[in-house]
């Protein structure tokens, strides 16, 4: 992991985790993305858990996108499709699981 020392990245995670410190509490989160077992089963597990199910594609901005595309690991962390709002047109960014499940890629979706 390359970026792990671009102070870019450190600060930027820094305040990702302070924002999103109750998720990586939760059982579920941790075992979809691969964290290690364990973790809280109550109400906001169930919520996440819930929300995962029947999400059917993800819709980002450029800029996450960009510090995704930078720093992800090659399995991306979204299990769906994934739509970045951009007024770039730009080839698809093909990953081997996650977003572009069933030959699906990342498209601009307003020009």
């Amino acid at each position: 992991m390359t970026h792990a020392d671009d102070p870019e990245f450190k600060q930027w995670l820094s305040q990702w985790t302070k924002l999103q410190s109750w998720v990586f509490q939760q059982r579920f989160f941790r075992e979809n993305l691969r964290l290690g077992e364990g973790g809280e089963t109550g109400h906001d597990n169930r919520l996440l858990e819930e929300t995962f199910k029947r999400t059917g594609v993800s819709v980002m901005g450029k800029r996450m996108f960009d510090g995704g595309e930078r720093y992800w690991p090659e399995e991306a962390p979204f299990h769906t499709p994934v739509f970045v709002l951009t007024h770039e047109v730009r080839k698809p960014w093909e990953r081997p699981r996650g977003p572009m499940d069933e030959n699906q890629s990342n498209r601009s979706l307003f020009s």
